[in-house]
């Protein structure tokens, strides 16, 4: 009996030991950045310092490689020439890319992600439109020693505060870029000296990238997605134009898209509370709370008008309209021939309105 534990105990013991030389044979990447320079793709990896740090304290947290070719798997064999172990990209968080492929070359960066098995489809593709993607990948800092990290962090949260971003990893970009009828759409990212800064949204025609949305119409396409958290608004007094009251979602707002013929309908519902209120409103009236439902409605309604003129115009079916069309209809349509129009319902919440602050 005593044979058998002393040998299981070794058996367990040696598994263990093994696992750790192979850990520290691999260079851990988190993070890949790609530019398209000069007709060549330049590849960056972030990789993962696994040094001592009791024995090495200043070492960096990650140190980066680089290569270039004119083919992009190319460019990564290249890249990891420059590693002295292992490459491992199984557990990346974030891939940068820059404007120039998400404007003309993005459809063989997909091709050649989809085929390289060991990178896993979870992590996000990001576009820095107003620097190189290398500069992205090597802003860190002692708070975010970890750009592909931060990155990843960020889309996480601000998703859920601004709306104006997606939190869309590569599956379900990939689901959405691939299908039939259907445009993708990604998150950007900009660097202000040390600081990353996400958002808003880029859209995409064809696998071409189109246009940049504005921080509203980023913000109004995930309501219309049904992918919004909350959102805030500020409107005019309807007594005084000069102060403005100020109102957030209390509840995602929820959106029901209707195809009929050539009619396609927005239904928009909207919870709200109030945040700020310089107005004189008296918030025992119903009257008083209707008229500022109504502005507030016609607010977003105008707004999401203007949104989907600028899908129109960059011809980026985001929204999947004449994807919906043909699953209703089994024909195919340009969704920019279709009639829009959008119906948006606003109810305040009164819970605690009833209170009045004497000045």
């Amino acid at each position: 009996m005593k044979k058998i534990i002393i040998l299981l105990v070794f058996i367990f013991l040696s598994t263990g030991c093994y696992d750790y030389v192979e850990l520290n044979n691999l260079a851990i990447i988190p993070g890949i950045a790609i530019d398209k320079i000069d007709d060549e793709y330049q590849v960056v990896f972030e990789i993962l310092n696994t040094v001592n740090k009791e024995e090495n304290p200043n070492e960096e947290k990650v140190y980066f490689v680089k290569g270039q070719a004119s083919t992009i798997s190319e460019a990564f064999l290249n890249a990891s020439y420059e590693i002295p172990k292992s490459a491992y990209t199984a557990h990346v968080d974030t891939i940068v890319i820059d404007e120039e492929i998400a404007t003309n070359n993005l459809k063989d960066i997909i091709d050649f992600l989809i085929r390289d098995i060991d990178v896993r489809n979870q992590f996000y593709l990001v576009i820095s439109p107003y620097s190189p993607a290398e500069d992205i990948i090597k802003t860190t800092s002692t708070t975010n020693p970890v750009a592909s990290t931060s990155i990843k962090d960020l889309i996480e949260q601000v998703s859920k505060k601004r709306n104006i971003v997606s939190e869309l990893n590569f599956e379900k970009f990939l689901a959405h870029i691939l299908g039939e009828h259907k445009d993708g759409y990604l998150t950007t990212i900009s660097k202000d000296e040390d600081t990353l800064k996400i958002g808003p949204i880029a859209i995409f025609s064809d696998y071409k990238m189109q246009t940049i949305l504005s921080n509203v119409n980023a913000a109004n396409f995930n309501i219309l997605n049904n992918s919004s958290y909350e959102n805030t608004y500020k409107i005019k007094c309807p007594d005084n134009a000069e102060k403005n009251i100020v109102l957030a979602t209390s509840i995602p707002a929820a959106t029901e898209t209707k195809i009929e013929n050539q009619n396609v309908t927005f239904n928009i519902n909207m919870e709200v509370k109030v945040v700020e209120n310089h107005c004189n409103i008296n918030f025992r009236n119903t009257k008083d709370l209707e008229t500022i439902e109504n502005i507030l409605a016609s607010k977003v309604q105008e707004e999401m008008n203007l949104l989907i003129s600028e899908l129109i115009k960059y011809n980026s079916d985001i929204l999947e309209i004449a994807h919906q069309y043909y699953k209703q209809y089994r024909q195919h349509i340009d969704f920019r021939k279709l009639n829009y129009q959008t119906q948006v319902k606003v109810l305040i919440n009164r819970n605690g309105l009833i209170f009045e602050v004497k000045e």
